[in-house]
This record gives C-alpha cells, sequence and structure tokens, in this order.
C-alpha cells in the first residue's frame, strides 16, 4: 500500500477530493496539488485545514453540522482558487459533501452530482445516511446555482460531456463538441 496521498481533481474545475494526507504537505513527494483553500471533514485538523467540520461516517451527524459543511463548500466553489475537500478515506464523506455542494450550486440531482465524482475518485461511496442527508439537504435548501445562464449551463453541460480530448487536437474537440450539442439539442428539444 502506497503512502502517497489520495488527491483528485474533478477534470477542469478547481475541485480536489482527498483523503487526510492530501492536506498535509509533508506527505508529497513533489509540490502539492494546486489549491488555496481545504474543507476536512474528519475529526483531526490537518496542517493545510482551512476550514473545520468534522463529520461522522455514518448516521451520527445532526443535519445542522452536515448543511454547515455543504454550506461551506458551496461557498468555496464559488470562490477563485482550488478547493480540497478531504475526509481520512476520500471516500464517504468528502464524496457526500463534494457530490452535494456540485449538485445544488449546478441545479442537478445527488446522483449527478456524485457521477461527476466517480469519474475522477471511482472509489467514491457515500455512507447510504450520508446519502439521506445529501438528499434531505437538496430538497429543503435553495437552490441558487452558479450557471443560471442556459447558455452558459449548455455550454457546461458539453463541456462536462466531451471532457478532456484524448487526441489533443482542435479538430477532434470541435467534432466532439458538434456531436454533443446535437445530442443536447435532441434531448432539449432545441
Amino acid at each position: 500500500m502506497s503512502n502517497a496521498p489520495v488527491c483528485r481533481r474533478l477534470g477542469s474545475r478547481p475541485l480536489y477530493i482527498g483523503d487526510r494526507r492530501a492536506a498535509n504537505p509533508e506527505t508529497y513527494a513533489e509540490e502539492p496539488a494546486d489549491f488555496a483553500t481545504v474543507v476536512t471533514l474528519s475529526r483531526r485538523r490537518e496542517p493545510l485545514t482551512t476550514h473545520h467540520h468534522p463529520l461522522d461516517d455514518g448516521a451520527n451527524n445532526r443535519p445542522a453540522e452536515f448543511d454547515a459543511a455543504v454550506d461551506t463548500t458551496r461557498a468555496l466553489v464559488r470562490a477563485d482558487g482550488g478547493l480540497l475537500v478531504h475526509c481520512a478515506a476520500g471516500i464517504s464523506r468528502s464524496a457526500t459533501v463534494l457530490s452535494t455542494a456540485i449538485a445544488a450550486e449546478e441545479a442537478r440531482a445527488f446522483a449527478e452530482g456524485l457521477t461527476v465524482v466517480q469519474r475522477h475518485r471511482e472509489r467514491a461511496c457515500p455512507h447510504p445516511a450520508l446519502r439521506e442527508q445529501a438528499r434531505r439537504y437538496l430538497d429543503d435548501s435553495p437552490r441558487e446555482p452558479v450557471a443560471t445562464d442556459p447558455g452558459r449551463r449548455r455550454d457546461r453541460d458539453i463541456e462536462q460531456r466531451i471532457g478532456d480530448d484524448p487526441a489533443g487536437d482542435e479538430k477532434s474537440t470541435v467534432e466532439r463538441r458538434g456531436r454533443a450539442e446535437a445530442i443536447l439539442d435532441r434531448f432539449f428539444g432545441r
């Protein structure tokens, strides 16, 4: 087993999910990832922690504790600079809070936010009680999505669908973007 930190960037977003070692500069063999703020969800505060919201990996969290962690994460998602959200293993608490924040900010369902996280952290698997907290939060909280302009939202959806261009050439990206636009146009009846 490696002692290297788990720190995964969520595609082109300045968002990272990680384990406790990701918030400790002493664990990096190279320069740490480019994040300005760190939300720690485990009990122990790490050296790079800027916002501490300890949560249990289970049913022992009060709604106000969970909500505060998500609200802080949402505010930091809107801010400039990279954001790392971590717990002990980068599997349950961090995945739940980050997925909930993404879903709330982008007016999506929790499952869609989780899919975004799992694309880059396959082991992300929220505890069932945390999933319920996320659903309650999304049902109860007013959502003010960042991308409210339909054109911006459509562009964001296209970027997420085409992802990074494996070929690395502009022609391939243009073709893939065209296919993604056609799919979205058919889906939304445009």
